[in-house]
């Protein structure tokens, strides 16, 4: 009918009555009808295709349409060209659904950047790409995407030493939110170098490294009240912001540091390392008791404090973190700081299959998102009025190669040119698979668990050097029997 009006509007989830449910992101647009397209008919058939904007959705909600069937309308998922040649699979149906769910999240965020989600804002928040760049790396051909972004954040370094929290910026949003999304000028680097072994990127960073710790070791001298710490979770509640931005300040001098030692100036590595070590006596001081533990009851701080060796004796933290845990009742309800450091923290302590148990039985927690019909990752543990589809907790599924399979990039030897295999085969799975794309080709790993003994079977291509259990691998596959 000629005139007539015809509206779309996409939605995440639906009510029971098969309405939309915006599940309030339409709060952020009030001047308007959120993510919702209108076609003014001519009267004549023609498909309708949006051309200046795109959809984070599941369901669409058609109005105005007589006569109108299903079938009459298509889906198309965008994003960049960027493929996604990794693979993985276990025994445990939520740790597979995290894997899918954090493929679809961040393939669904890659428009010229890592933006946030796909519907309220497609912003490129630094922060969500701190916590979930390791696992892009593993999973995507990401380079090239990933080279035209440092450029951005380059770009987002002011002469002050400031940096932007979304890269890029129309300047819309201030630029106090802090080292929890600062970091990304340190990470993006060297993550660059570590998994494509190309030590320019950590060669044109040290300029803008250097200018921006001036301008943090200014701010923090000030007191400056940045806006995030342990966002999401319980974290941000339960842990001062200083105590994950002290943290956060060593880790960009470590960073520095191996910057220096890459390029060739150990000199000036080894005066950095005297400054870090300095910070960790402060540190120290100011964040542990006199029993050896962390001041606050925290899973966030215990996991950075075990990590980053910031204590004089591991076992105290190490017991204060079970004990957390525990009382928590193994829920992965952890801020977007913690979910980079608790399976890291857990596994160097010699816990696992505890990090197995918080993200396979925890709820809240990711249990709570499949058994809600989730089929992207969400940005909130807690509750369902928000987005759903945050790629920041994906950061999870780098550990799923490095500690279950034991697939680890050795810094000193990047682009997997040499790695120690060092697998753990955790009780509360039965099997693991998976594989990556390195540049000297792809790597393959799998263990089964067969009544005393695992099998463990690794296919290492040419131009690797690889060792498990001090033995040298031999390119193509290779097969251990381990008695348990």
């Amino acid at each position: 009918e000629y005139g007539k009006e015809i509206v779309f509007q996409h939605t995440e989830e639906k009510t029971q009555n098969n309405r939309i449910e915006l599940c309030g992101l339409d709060e952020c647009y009030p001047q308007m009808e959120f993510q919702t397209d209108k076609f003014i008919s001519s009267g004549r058939k023609v498909t309708f295709t949006p051309m200046f904007t795109y959809h984070g959705f599941r369901y669409v909600e058609v109005r105005g349409a007589e006569n109108f069937k299903k079938q009459d309308i298509y889906a198309v998922f965008i994003h960049q060209a960027v493929r996604q040649p990794a693979k993985f699979e276990c025994s445990d149906n939520v740790l597979n659904f995290i894997v899918k769910g954090g493929v679809r999240s961040i393939w669904s965020n890659m428009f010229y950047m890592l933006t946030d989600c796909p519907t309220r804002e497609k912003l490129g928040w630094a922060n969500d790409a701190m916590a979930s760049l390791e696992t892009v790396f593993l999973l995507f051909d990401a380079k090239k995407f990933f080279e035209k972004w440092w450029e951005d954040v380059k770009a987002g370094v002011r002469e002050n030493g400031e940096m932007i929290a979304i890269v890029p910026t129309s300047g819309t949003w201030d630029n106090t939110w802090g080292p929890v999304c600062d970091g990304l000028l340190f990470d993006l680097p060297y993550r660059l170098y570590q998994y494509t072994g190309e030590s320019k990127y950590l060669q044109q960073a040290l300029p803008y490294y250097y200018r921006y710790m001036d301008f943090l070791e200014t701010r923090l001298q000030e007191k400056f009240d940045f806006i995030l710490g342990d966002w999401g979770g319980q974290g941000n509640i339960e842990l001062p912001k200083e105590f994950v931005w002290d943290a956060y300040r060593m880790k960009f001098y470590r960073r520095i540091s191996f910057a220096e030692s890459v390029v060739g100036n150990c000199t000036k590595a080894n005066e950095i390392n005297q400054k870090i070590e300095n910070l960790r006596k402060d540190f120290i001081q100011t964040y542990i008791g006199k029993d050896g533990k962390v001041l606050y009851e925290n899973v966030t701080a215990a996991s950075i404090v075990i990590v980053d060796g910031l204590c004089h004796d591991i076992q105290p933290v190490k017991e204060q973190l079970l004990e957390v845990i525990k009382k928590k009742g193994y829920d992965f309800c952890i801020g977007m700081v913690g979910a980079q450091y608790v399976l890291d923290a857990l596994t160097k302590v010699g816990q696992s299959e505890i990090g197995v148990k918080m993200l396979s039985e925890g709820n809240p927690g990711y249990r709570r998102w499949l058994d809600l019909g989730a089929t992207s990752l969400w940005e909130c543990f807690t509750t369902d009025w928000q987005s759903h589809n945050h790629h920041m907790y994906s950061g999870v599924i780098a550990w799923f190669y490095k500690t279950l399979l034991g697939l680890r990039v050795d810094e000193n030897a990047p682009a997997f040119e040499r790695c120690t295999l060092t697998p753990c085969f955790v009780k509360n799975l039965e099997y693991c698979k998976g594989e990556i794309q390195a540049p000297f080709g792809v790597v393959k790993a799998e263990w089964k668990r067969q009544e005393n003994t695992i099998t463990y079977v690794v296919d290492i291509p040419k131009g690797i050097t690889a060792y498990f259990q001090g033995e040298t691998l031999r390119a193509g596959k290779n097969t251990f029997i381990i008695k348990e």
